[in-house]
């Protein structure tokens, strides 16, 4: 789940996103957690992306004792949506997801930032720092992305003003695993992005499957 780093409730995006679809297919559903940024607590995306690490990690090595496949289709929102890019752009191969949907996410903090000013206090609380004004290259997910990656799907909406658009096109140069589906008409959560989104983990998972 998302919650611009500082808070989440998985609630809306697991209704939004078809969980309840997911397991009517017979597929499992885990939902990953992560310590949130807010202020005071000392907490920033880079504890919370080793907790989606470590999650992955565990996903890996234990899921399957408690009934989660072997084959994993990983899928994050906003700020969810940036830890798992980064989390698995960096993740040792034996612990990547055989795919990834990234959905509404944030990339690029300065552009994106210049792109919807609204990010900047969120982000400052997520980078430690202002952004621009500290070295945040290791939270970047490009900066690790590479073709040999899990294969990616950007799912994001063209009116999105919470986190901009230009922030996933961006990353989908970088990573060049990455297919980009921008949904008109929608902008960071809405039906028609969640109608996309649950095509793009279908369609994922099934190809895990093959």
């Amino acid at each position: 789940p998302g919650g611009g780093w500082q808070g989440y409730d998985a609630t809306d995006v697991r209704e939004a996103f078809g969980q309840q679809a997911a397991l009517d297919h017979g597929w499992a559903v885990a939902t990953l957690r992560y310590r949130v940024a807010a202020p005071g607590t000392g907490v920033t995306a880079r504890e919370q992306s080793h907790d989606v690490d470590a999650a992955l990690a565990w996903i890996r090595s234990a899921g399957p004792s408690v009934g989660l496949s072997s084959r994993v289709v990983a899928s994050g929102h906003s700020a969810g949506a940036h830890l798992l890019a980064l989390a698995t752009a960096r993740a040792r191969r034996e612990h990547q997801p055989e795919a990834v949907v990234l959905i509404s996410g944030v990339y690029d903090f300065e552009p994106d930032v210049a792109s919807a000013p609204m990010l900047a206090p969120v982000l400052g609380s997520a980078l430690g720092c202002s952004p621009g004004t500290c070295d945040a290259t290791d939270l970047l997910p490009a900066t690790f992305a590479d073709a040999a990656d899990a294969p990616v799907t950007i799912v994001h909406g063209a009116d999105d003003v919470v986190t901009p658009v230009s922030g996933a096109t961006r990353y989908a140069t970088a990573a060049t695993a990455a297919g980009v589906r921008i949904v008109d008409g929608d902008g960071h959560l809405g039906p028609r992005l969640a109608e996309v989104v649950r095509r793009a983990l279908a369609a994922a998972t099934r190809s895990t499957a093959a």
